[in-house]
C-alpha cells in the first residue's frame, strides 16, 4: 500500500522477509536436536550406570554371601557364648602336634603336692608321693612316672570318656589378631602367627556335649546381664575389642596376619605313620640333647 491509500479487509499491507527468522528457527531446531541427542546420550549413560550399579550390587551380595560363609568359619568376633560359637574340634585321638598330648590335672589338695602348676601339680612331698595314684581321663591307672614328671598322655589313645576339658585357644580370626597383639602367655615378645594357629585349628569333628549345660548357663548369664554395672562393663569391653581390632588392622603385621588366617585351611589330622615319623625325630633330638 501507499500513503493515504484506502484499504479493504483482506488487502496485503506489508510483506516481511522471513529468511532471518527461518535461519533463526533452523538454528533453534538444531539446538533442540543437539539437546535431544545429549538427553539420549545421558539416558544411555544412565542406563549403563544403572547396569554397572546393578553389577556392583550383585558383587556386594556375593561378598556378603562369602562373608556369611566366612562367619561360619568364625572370621569376625561375635558377642555370643563361646560354647555355642565354637563347636568344631579335633578328633578324639590326635597324634600330632606333640603339644596336643599335653594334659591338665585335677587333683586332691591333700598335701601330696605343695605347689600348683600349669599342667600338673609341683613340689611333691617325699613322704606322700609314693602313695599318689594317677589315672587318665578314662579311668586307666597310670604308672609312677606321672607322679613326678610326665605331662603328656600316652600316645594314640582316647582320654575323654570320663572327663573332658574344652579348650578354646584361638577364638575367631579377629580375636586371634587381638591375642597376637597381647603376645604369648610365656613369651610375650613373640608375635603369634600361623604356627600357633595351625597346630590348634582342628575342625574335623563336631562336639555339642557341653550344650547339655545350656539351661543352667542361660540362667546364670541372664542374672549377670541384669546387673547394670556388669552390663555396662560388658558393653564397654565389646566396643573396646572392636576399636582395638580396627586400630590393629591399620598396621601391616596384623593386617598380614589376618589375611593369612583367612587364606589358611583348617588343620589336617596326620595319620599315625606320619606322626610316628615326626615323633621319631623328636625323640632322637631329645636323646642327643640329654647326652
Amino acid at each position: 500500500v501507499t500513503d493515504n491509500q484506502t484499504v479493504h479487509a483482506g488487502d496485503v499491507l506489508v510483506r516481511l522477509d522471513d529468511r532471518d527468522y527461518r535461519a533463526a528457527l533452523a538454528k533453534a531446531e538444531g539446538a533442540v536436536a543437539a539437546q535431544q541427542a545429549l538427553i539420549a546420550n545421558l539416558d544411555a549413560t544412565a542406563k549403563l550406570q544403572a547396569a554397572v550399579i546393578a553389577q556392583a550390587r550383585a558383587s556386594v551380595v556375593a561378598v556378603t554371601a562369602d562373608a556369611r560363609r566366612a562367619h561360619d568359619d568364625q572370621v569376625r568376633y561375635q558377642d555370643a557364648p563361646v560354647t555355642e560359637t565354637f563347636t568344631k574340634c579335633a578328633p578324639t585321638v590326635i597324634l600330632w602336634p606333640w603339644r596336643a598330648a599335653m594334659f591338665k590335672t585335677l587333683y586332691k589338695n591333700d598335701g601330696t603336692y605343695r605347689k600348683p602348676g600349669v599342667h600338673r601339680p609341683r613340689d611333691p612331698d617325699p613322704d606322700k608321693i609314693e602313695t599318689a595314684q594317677w589315672f587318665d581321663g578314662e579311668g586307666r591307672s597310670l604308672d609312677e612316672q606321672f607322679r613326678t614328671r610326665r605331662i603328656f598322655s600316652n600316645f594314640g589313645r582316647s582320654n575323654h570318656a570320663l572327663v573332658q576339658l574344652n579348650h578354646y585357644p584361638l577364638g575367631s580370626m579377629e580375636s586371634y589378631v587381638l591375642k597376637a597383639d597381647r603376645g604369648r602367655a610365656v613369651h610375650s615378645d613373640d608375635l603369634l602367627g600361623l604356627d600357633y594357629w595351625t597346630e590348634r585349628n582342628f575342625c574335623s569333628d563336631t562336639d555339642m556335649s557341653v550344650g547339655r549345660y545350656k539351661p543352667q548357663r542361660d540362667a546364670h548369664l541372664a542374672q549377670l546381664k541384669a546387673d547394670a554395672v556388669l552390663a555396662r562393663l560388658h558393653d564397654t569391653a565389646v566396643e573396646w575389642r572392636k576399636a582395638r581390632f580396627d586400630a590393629l588392622m591399620l598396621q601391616e603385621p596384623f593386617r598380614a596376619l589376618f589375611g593369612r588366617l583367612m587364606m589358611a585351611s583348617p588343620t589336617r589330622h596326620l595319620p599315625k605313620d606320619a606322626a610316628r615319623f615326626l615323633l621319631g625325630y623328636g625323640n632322637r633330638a631329645r636323646a642327643q640333647t640329654s647326652k
